[in-house]
């Protein structure tokens, strides 16, 4: 069992070195959040901030719609959430979503649960000093709605990312993004 976990953290560490070596031909953020920023700014709830990749990082077959994309903005106050989902449709809902950003105020008691459950479960990984991310894989789930996620605390927020299981590696790189980017506020 121990061996299982450590050979685990040990490929997800590996994995994390390779995807920040090796160049790929990534979809600029910008190019994706540009026209949603202001928006995204401004239904920041008040105590919360959140954080954005530099890059999109995805699978050859979903860099193709990228002229597609669409960001849809979830606010919620109690708790303190705010989501963002990354489509690859302007219409439809489950079908093209490809992957979701959330950040909620660490004194919510959902998201302390939930990120305990990561931290007991998942595999560790360092995403900067003092930072630590945890991974959950649902390979059990084989199909369409099999999704990795990754939490972790920072500035007092909770971040999680989730994204089907084939984009894992992406995942990844984009939570090690995240975390060494600067956090926006709402002005």
């Amino acid at each position: 069992m121990a061996w299982s976990k450590f050979f685990r953290q040990f490929s997800v560490t590996l994995g994390l070195a390779i995807a920040t070596a090796l160049p790929l031909d990534a979809v600029r953020a910008e190019s994706i959040f540009d026209p949603y920023k202001t928006a995204i700014r401004e239904q920041i709830p008040v105590g919360l901030s959140i954080r954005l990749p530099a890059k999109i990082l995805l699978s050859p077959d979903k860099q193709n719609a990228i002229d597609n994309f669409a960001v849809r903005v979830f606010v919620s106050q109690n708790p303190t959430r705010m989501t963002l989902s990354l489509h690859s449709c302007k219409t439809g809902v489950t079908p093209c979503l490809v992957g979701s950003f959330v950040t909620e105020n660490q004194a919510s008691k959902d998201a302390q649960a939930e990120l305990a459950r990561h931290q007991n479960s998942g595999v560790r990984i360092t995403l900067r000093e003092g930072v630590r991310g945890y991974v959950i894989d649902n390979a059990q789930q084989q199909g369409a709605a099999s999704f990795a996620t990754m939490m972790w605390a920072q500035d007092n927020m909770i971040h999680t990312l989730s994204f089907p299981q084939e984009e894992r590696q992406n995942m990844l790189y984009m939570g090690l993004s995240m975390a060494n980017s600067d956090a926006i506020f709402r002005p």
